[in-house]
This record gives structure tokens, sequence and C-alpha cells, in this order.
């Protein structure tokens, strides 16, 4: 090879780091080649040196929990962090055994299947999203386990704080429990302290007490958040298994 002469690379093969085969196809130098993948993805502009070391990522791999993948778009890892952050908590809460062993409020819920690409996911957190709002995805559908773009929504912390499920030790009902000490099942909530001989008794003065708190909280907040959002919480009903 004389001096200065460009070797053409083209229909060279390499392995990834993350075990996929790629063939350079096309060969415009060492800063400027276009790959394909074995499953037939094509990436251009990609520089020698990256792909000799196997460190091309492919944007299809599934490398959070083996479900969720960073796929093709605007939106990266480090560039939208944030981001990024929230969606990879949202998959964690799904998928993750040893997350689900402090949060059992997350067994058996799962993610919709176009929001296992994080452009989609980061698409629509940026036309949803509230500076210092919460991702949610208990008030518009009742009962929900499904990470959706119908299901979800942001919302301020104390409407957020509404929904959160703290388990009581008998497991019940939320918001109340069973005083050995005295023999009554003890209801605690905002501003509401009393015991109850039965848990009838203390479930309907829970439910009551929550029900107007949580009126409160929507009137406080409507006009900022959705007004779907709003009759949601105006209409919420609490039952034994909330």
């Amino acid at each position: 090879m004389k001096k200065g002469e460009i070797i053409d690379r083209t229909g060279e093969n390499y392995i990834t780091n993350e075990g996929y085969t790629v063939e350079i196809i096309e060969y415009f130098g060492a800063l400027d080649c276009t790959i394909q993948f074995d499953s037939g993805l094509i990436l251009k502009n990609k520089n020698y040196k990256n792909i000799e070391k196997g460190s091309i990522k492919n944007p299809y791999h599934k490398s959070v929990l083996n479900i969720g993948f960073i796929g093709e778009g605007d939106y990266g890892s480090k560039t939208h962090f944030k981001i990024y952050t929230t969606w990879r908590n949202m998959l964690k809460r799904c998928y993750c055994e040893k997350e689900q062993l402090i949060n059992p409020t997350y067994i058996e819920c799962s993610v919709a299947e176009e929001w296992y690409n994080f452009q989609v996911f980061a698409e629509w957190f940026n036309r949803n999203y509230v500076a210092d709002w919460y991702l949610d995805k208990d008030i518009l559908v009742k009962g929900n386990k499904l990470y959706s773009p119908e299901t979800c929504q942001f919302v301020p912390n104390e409407v957020n704080n509404l929904f959160k499920k703290v388990h009581n030790t008998d497991k019940k009902a939320t918001g109340i429990f069973y005083r050995k000490d005295r023999n009554r099942y003890s209801v605690n909530y905002r501003g509401h302290h009393r015991l109850y001989k039965s848990f009838e008794e203390a479930f309907q003065a829970y439910k009551t007490a929550k029900e107007v708190y949580t009126k409160e909280v929507a009137n406080k907040w409507q006009g900022k958040i959705t007004e779907k959002t709003y009759q949601a919480l105006i209409n919420y009903q609490v039952e034994i298994t909330d």
C-alpha cells in the first residue's frame, strides 16, 4: 500500500460488544463508514475505530431489563438524562424483582409495548411534562396497572400522594390499622384520629375522610390539572382494595 492511499474496508465484518455482527457496506474513510447489522439495520457516519473496538451500539438492543431500548431519534440517555431516568425507573418498577420486593404495589404492573422504545416515551414526555410534577398511572383509570399514553399523566406531588399505597399489618385496607393493645381498629388520616370496635366502622370513617380530602385537593388544583383529572378526583370513591 502506498503512503496516503485509503484502504477500502468495504465488506469487513466485526462483532460488537453487545454481540451483534456488523458489516461495513460503504467506506468513505475512517470517520465515515456505513454499517449493516445482521438484522438488516443500517447506520451511517460511523467511526471505523469504534467499529473495530466493538463499541458501536445497536439502538434496538434491549439494554434496560432486557425490555427497553433507546431506539433511533433525537433523544439520548445522557443528553436527556431526566427523561431517561423517568423511563428507566418506570421499567424497573414493573420488571425488576428486587424493586418489587421493596414496593410490592407494582407487582403485575406493566408498560405498553410502544414505551419500550425510549424515543416514543421521550416524545410523549416532552408533550406532557410539567416542571416538578410526577408521572402518575392511577388516577385516570381506577385500579390501573398499565403505564401507557392513555393511562398516564403528570400531576403535582399533592395529587400524586393521594394514591400512594401504604400496606398495613393486617392487609385488609390501606389507612386502617389494628391496635392489638386496645383491641380496636385505628384510623389516622388527615386529622381524623379515632379507634373503632369493628373493621367495618373504621373503614367507613376512613372512606369518608379520604373522599372529602380528595375533593378538597381537586378543587385546589382545578384549572391547573386537566379536566379529566379533576373529574376523576371529584368522583373518586374509596374501596377496601385501594
